[in-house]
């Protein structure tokens, strides 16, 4: 049994839309501060925790720009849905079922059967502070979309306490957890134990001959006669006339309660207590007493049948762990072992895991089917919760596009996405964007090398979770798949991804359009396709124009990147003028080594254009490009502004256009700057 998804009305930051999220074994919200993801968490408390169960004022959600004493009343709702694939399993216990087969309904014959149960809570305005606040928990006797007055019956707290919620908070104070109180993982754990009669007869008697020995102290019998004697100074009622000092009460409950656990070794000559280990330790203490009681959980599952079991509780139908931010004041190396355990957890049958996370480390991690990503949406700053949809499994790119997200988990935060073809754009673009005044990292903008195969895939991802994104890539003319074969595909990729073919393709019809990757190159076609690729740029697609972004940093900052090249070092170049055929043979070998085939004559490029492929052949297809480039900027500093390539001032106008109304992306730090108009030239693209 687990619990197959949640809806959400008018709690918190949910608005009078309703909500589905739908959950796996495994799930993991993630988003920005605030969300929403303690909101999910906080929802399911309130059905089956044993703590903060109480609907609050402050539950109920208040609209965008209303205000709160302007509402007369309210209402909220919460409804889980709960699944049971093991009926589907053979020679598998069915712990859960005699639990809610009352309540089981099936929408169609053939369908596993299900669980509902809501939360409805009203709020009232009053002449109490908080108004009156009317909660009822109730179980649903009907199939989704049939249900009726006469279908509600009211939960009873024996059936809600046969799933046991625990929660992990982002802040963990584990010494609570320690005390043998009422809720805590101790509690739990230890009250769950069989204790016979015998041993705590024992336990008294052992206690007695403590406390009889305790008083035979003389120090202790005078401290005991001076406070009994001043007592009946103050108190003279025959009640409680006596006060008696002792070691401790013989009963097994006050007993436990002075259970402790102890760490040793240490560096000094006595154990340590929890509270005297570091923040990082008592994180992972907690972990470990969420763990234990999991494990126990278990073993108590295990037991069930046999004649001699420890325990005296029934096992859990399902433990649901709710864990907040388990990275916290974790380091990162121990974070993979934390992940195998949740994993772990999960994989049981009684046992569902729903984390939050801020942390790359852990999110790559996860699969990406079992994220769900939350946001705030800007125009009524309710949540919004998106799956993350990949390809087909039988599609080749499904592979890809799952791998690729899980290597770049960052992207899941972004206010803005910048897509580029290779390390080469992550490492120019982001020094761009620094010296144009921008902070990357305060403006939420993630650069990633993702824009090339399967681009569109990735661009539906972001869609999907309403993120903004800008795609750079290498025009990469005369090129195998650049020039016209580049168009067509990225043109092809965007009316896959939904956007108006009449609106991609502009002036060429579709007989045109599916013979494009088949048009020849002469000195015409560069404008052609500079005049495609000034189009595309209103889908937010810029291109390193004529090759790659390589070609555009060294036709733009010449003399840095020949700085790099030591004494005595470069290419061997014939002589222009008094070996005019062997420089012309030269030429024309670097043209086709650069452009990457040998039926290339580099028609649409300048004659400076094919002798700086000398240096571009030199410094980039000899050595590694993100190194060169490294090495070139820091040899530019502050100049880069100054004659930075029109594409990349274009993007960066975009970007400040995406940004600007964008409250969670700090743009404050722009000012009102923003580069010419470049629109007229070859390299805006």
């Amino acid at each position: 049994m687990y619990i197959d998804k949640i809806k959400i009305r008018n709690f918190r930051c949910f608005g009078p839309e309703e909500t589905v999220i739908e959950f796996d074994k495994l799930t993991a919200l993630i988003g920005a501060n605030s969300c929403g993801k303690t909101a999910v968490l906080h929802a399911l408390m309130k059905i089956f925790g044993s703590d903060n169960k109480e609907i609050k004022r402050s539950d109920f959600h208040v609209p965008k720009s209303m205000d709160p004493q302007e509402i007369e009343n309210n209402d909220l709702y919460i409804e889980v849905k709960l699944s049971f694939p093991e009926l589907r399993q053979e020679n598998t216990e069915l712990n859960s079922i005699p639990s809610f087969w009352n309540y089981m309904v099936i929408r169609e014959p053939g369908v596993l059967p299900y669980v509902r149960i809501c939360l409805k809570s009203s709020w009232q305005k009053s002449n109490t502070p908080d108004g009156d606040i009317e909660t009822e928990i109730l179980f649903i006797k009907a199939p989704e979309g049939r249900e009726k007055d006469s279908d509600y019956e009211k939960a009873k707290r024996e059936h809600l306490s046969r799933i046991l919620f625990v929660y992990v908070p982002a802040i963990r104070d584990v010494s609570p957890q320690l005390r043998n109180v009422s809720n805590s993982i101790l509690w739990k754990i230890l009250n769950s134990i069989e204790w016979e009669e015998d041993f705590k007869s024992k336990i008294r008697e052992k206690t007695e001959e403590i406390d009889k020995l305790f008083a035979k102290n003389p120090g202790v019998s005078l401290v005991k006669e001076i406070i009994s004697n001043t007592w009946k100074k103050y108190h003279r009622d025959y009640r409680y006339k006596e006060a008696h000092m002792r070691f401790s009460r013989g009963d097994l409950d006050t007993v436990l309660k002075k259970v402790e656990i102890e760490f040793y070794p240490t560096s000094e000559p006595k154990s340590y207590t929890v509270n005297e280990l570091g923040d990082g330790l008592r994180s992972l203490f907690y972990l470990t007493l969420v763990n234990s009681l999991l494990e126990f959980e278990n073993r108590i599952l295990q037991s069930k049948h046999s004649s001699k079991s420890p325990f005296n509780k029934e096992p859990s139908t399902l433990v649901l762990l709710a864990i907040e931010e388990p990275e916290n004041h974790v380091c990162p190396h121990l974070l993979g072992r934390i992940m195998d355990n949740l994993k772990d957890i999960s994989s049981k049958q009684n046992a569902q895991v729903i984390l939050t996370s801020h942390s790359a480390s852990i999110i790559s991690r996860i699969e990406p089917t079992e994220i769900r990503h939350l946001r705030i949406k800007n125009e009524d700053l309710c949540t919004k919760v998106s799956r993350i949809i990949l390809p087909e499994q039988i599609d080749e790119a499904f592979k890809y596009v799952k791998e690729a997200v899980k290597a770049y988990p960052e992207i899941y935060f972004s206010r803005l996405v910048i897509l580029g073809e290779g390390d080469s754009e992550e490492l120019i673009i982001k020094k761009m964007i620094e010296k144009s005044g921008l902070s990357a990292d305060s403006c939420a903008i993630s650069i990633v090398p993702l824009g090339g195969r399967f681009v569109n895939h990735f661009w539906r991802l972001l869609q999907d979770i309403g993120i903004n994104y800008i795609t750079l890539l290498d025009m990469d003319i005369e090129r195998n798949t650049g020039g016209w074969e580049k168009l067509h595909y990225i043109m092809n990729q965007l009316i896959q991804s939904g956007y108006d073919e009449k609106s991609v393709l502009a002036d060429l019809s579709k007989e045109e359009f599916d013979n494009m990757p088949n048009w020849s190159y002469d000195e015409y076609s560069r404008e052609k396709i500079e005049k495609f690729a000034k189009h595309l740029q209103q889908f937010d697609i810029f291109f390193s124009f004529p090759l790659d972004i390589d070609f555009s940093m060294l036709s733009t900052y010449e003399e840095a990147y020949k700085k790099l090249i030591p004494k005595k070092g470069g290419p061997r170049i014939p002589d222009k003028i008094t070996k005019k055929e062997d420089y012309a043979r030269y030429i024309d070998n670097v043209v086709k080594s650069v452009l990457k085939s040998d039926n290339a004559t580099g028609i649409t490029y300048s004659d400076n254009e094919k002798e700086l492929m000398v240096w571009y052949k030199y410094l980039f297809l000899g050595r590694g490009k993100p190194n060169t480039h490294f090495q070139a900027l820091i040899e530019l500093g502050d100049s880069i502004k100054s004659n930075m390539p029109d594409v990349f001032k274009n993007l960066i106008n975009r970007a400040k256009e995406l940004l600007e109304n964008d409250p969670y992306s700090d743009i404050s730090n722009l000012g009102d700057e923003k580069y010419a108009d470049t629109k007229g030239t070859m390299e805006t693209c």
